[in-house]
């Protein structure tokens, strides 16, 4: 059995190694920390906000649902936790298309979304492993098959 030391030691070396793999990766980590303590942007867009919640001001297509009729709550029932969800019928009114790496905004340390072998990343399954099409749109949020009315969706 290891102590806390002995394990904080191996850790370090293992760390060490990595850096010191000849891979530039310590150069970068060490170019990366240059921006720890700078601003970085934010981009938001096609959410949905419900029960008073309010949409980030500088928010693209933000939509608010209004009126009293939504309720979110997760079921954990040991071994499948479960969303349930009451939404309003104006939920199936937004819809989005499926994201590509070419739709997301140019970021400080990745110059393009992309595969391990250069092609261009889709962002085409959900939460619970459900495929969207390029070719439809797609309720907002994380859950493909989400509808208004009272839904159950086993996340877990």
């Amino acid at each position: 059995m290891r102590t806390d030391s002995a394990a904080a030691s191996a850790n370090a070396t293992a760390n060490r190694r990595v850096v010191d793999r000849g891979l530039g990766i310590r150069r970068r980590l060490l170019s990366a920390q240059r921006f720890t303590d700078v601003k970085q942007p934010v981009f938001i867009r096609d959410n949905v906000y419900a029960a008073g919640a309010k949409p980030y001001e500088a928010e693209t297509r933000a939509t608010v649902l209004t009126g009293t009729d939504v309720t979110v709550a997760i079921a954990d029932e040991g071994a499948e936790v479960y969303l349930e969800c009451q939404l309003p019928a104006a939920f199936d009114n937004v819809r989005v298309d499926t994201v590509r790496g070419a739709d997301l905004e140019h970021v400080r340390f990745v110059d393009a979304f992309e595969g391990p072998d250069s092609t261009p990343i889709v962002l085409d399954a959900d939460l619970i492993g459900a495929y969207k099409t390029l070719t439809s749109s797609h309720p907002a949020g994380p859950i493909t098959t989400l509808t208004s009315g009272n839904t159950r969706t086993r996340v877990w």
